[in-house]
């Protein structure tokens, strides 16, 4: 159901505390238990970046690299 979302989502991340993400979306920020690797092949339209975040492709607008 949650996927039916995915072009609000902007990225999912490794939280604060141990075997929980945080999602953020166009107008939400939540906290779920999980982990990436069950997120990530779960979905088809996520691009893990680095080792604690995914991010969804399609609503990168601009990078910050220098």
């Amino acid at each position: 159901m949650l996927l039916e979302y995915y072009w609000q989502f902007y990225y999912i991340a490794t939280a604060q505390f141990p075997h929980k993400l945080e999602l953020v979306t166009r107008g939400t920020r939540v906290e779920f238990v999980g982990n990436l690797t069950q997120v990530l092949e779960k979905t088809d339209f996520l691009v893990q970046v680095s080792q604690s975040l995914l991010v969804n492709p399609k609503n990168i607008t601009s990078s910050c690299f220098s």
